[in-house]
């Protein structure tokens, strides 16, 4: 029976979480990633905590878009209340509660290396902890709140759980580890299919050895991690299988995004744990040190020589900031405006200006209660757009529709003005 941490783990836990902070929390603020996807979610988030409400609605499926007539999938609530932890530590600030989520990435490095060495052994402890803790795809990811970071962070316990049944061989750490890992299934649809591979696998492997026992334990946690989807396709009368149902036979006129590519690193992770249980003989000392090496360069590098919101693997730049929203917000909750809305033009990815909405909701609640989301009806609009924007050519019928008598403006940076429209 393997002893669960000895001196010499402590000193690799310890360059891990060292190294692992630096790479996270460096530069936080130039670095700090609060768009589209986090505003919306982050906004029902806090509407769920401020009127204690329990849902079974999640977030809506955001990688493609339907033509008319219009279906969206929803999954499971957990999301809001799984995002709810980093915003309520936070306090609802941003950057404070993406700090947290950071410090949390950090901190589950010690979970994850010490079931990794339970599941494989030290040297493929060390190479998964490696790419967990210091590869730039999960240093990203595991720094800012979003949905799919939440299902990365949760591989930490899952990964635990997972070695201690290994190791020990007690049914209840493989159904606790199912159990996380059902909640996984629920946070992002995609992953359902890497939550199906390792049932089969976990399914052959129980009968082969002979522990048919343990298969309770298996179903049992699976089903107790997806049952908050399944109570909401229950109340909901099976809204997203009729939804799959229309999609399917509407299949040939949909559009949109559709697999996206970072959607994969959840599942990626997944099977490096696999492989490295079954092949980790070939790590070598010198692989693990020119991994290591490239990730610690890189991490450097991002961290102090280049600390920008615009590294590889962010689809949209931030051209206005913590401090640049806050200014906005201010601006706006200063005229006291009624019937009013926001749209950004500043953002490819946050026309309906989600973002700033959230910063209102935030640091003047009264003032975004004065939202009116029905562009056409609005009497004040505020705009947030480059500088020099040619409004004459714009085709979002928030702009086009909306005939100003009088418009203001107010430099926000160098580079974007918030316009203030009156009809």
């Amino acid at each position: 029976m393997p002893k669960l941490i000895t001196h010499l783990d402590l000193i690799i836990i310890a360059v891990f979480l060292i190294l692992g902070g630096i790479f996270r929390l460096a530069n936080f603020e130039s670095r700090h990633h609060f768009l589209a996807d986090q505003a919306t979610s982050s906004l029902r988030a806090k509407e769920i905590f401020d009127h204690r409400e329990l849902t079974t609605v999640g977030i809506p499926v955001t990688s493609l878009h339907w033509l008319q007539p219009y279906a969206q999938l929803y999954i499971s609530s957990t999301s809001y209340y799984f995002q709810l932890i980093p915003l309520i530590l936070g306090g609802f600030n941003p950057l404070h509660s993406n700090f947290v989520m950071a410090c949390l990435g950090t901190l589950l490095i010690i979970p994850f290396y010490l079931g990794a060495k339970l599941l494989v052994n030290r040297r493929g402890a060390v190479f998964l902890t490696i790419v967990f803790a210091l590869s730039p795809l999960y240093v990203y990811f595991s720094s800012f709140m979003w949905n799919p970071n939440t299902l990365l962070l949760l591989f930490s316990p899952f990964i635990l759980f997972l070695g201690l049944y290994r190791a020990y061989r007690r049914p209840i750490f493989l159904g606790l580890a199912c159990v996380i890992l059902g909640l996984m299934g629920t946070l992002h649809f995609q992953f359902l299919f890497a939550v199906a591979a390792f049932a089969l696998f976990s399914l052959f492997f129980l009968i082969k050895h002979k522990k048919s026992p343990h298969l309770l334990w298996l179903i049992g946690g699976l089903f107790v991690g997806v049952f908050p989807l399944v109570l909401n396709e229950l109340i909901k009368d099976f809204y997203n299988f009729r939804v799959l149902g229309w999609l399917f036979a509407h299949r040939h006129e949909i559009t949109g995004s559709g697999f996206v590519w970072h959607y994969l690193s959840n599942a990626i992770l997944l099977g490096l744990i696999g492989l490295t249980y079954f092949f980790h003989r070939f790590l070598k000392n010198w692989l693990l040190i020119l991994i290591s090496s490239a990730c610690v360069i890189y991490g450097l590098y991002v961290s102090f020589i280049s600390p920008v919101v615009r590294n590889d693997f962010q689809i949209y730049r931030q051209f206005h900031g913590h401090q640049d929203n806050i200014k906005i917000a201010q601006i706006i909750n200063s005229f006291g405006p009624q019937n009013f809305n926001v749209f950004n033009l500043a953002h490819g990815d946050d026309g309906t200006a989600d973002v700033i909405k959230y910063y209102l909701y935030w640091l003047f609640p009264e003032t975004y209660q004065n939202i009116n989301p029905d562009y056409l009806a609005n009497n004040t609009l505020f705009v947030i757009a480059f500088r020099d924007h040619q409004f004459i050519d714009e085709i979002n019928y928030e702009i086009n529709t909306f005939v100003p008598s009088s418009i203001e403006q107010f430099a926000i940076n160098d580079q974007v003005v918030l316009y203030l429209w009156r009809r």
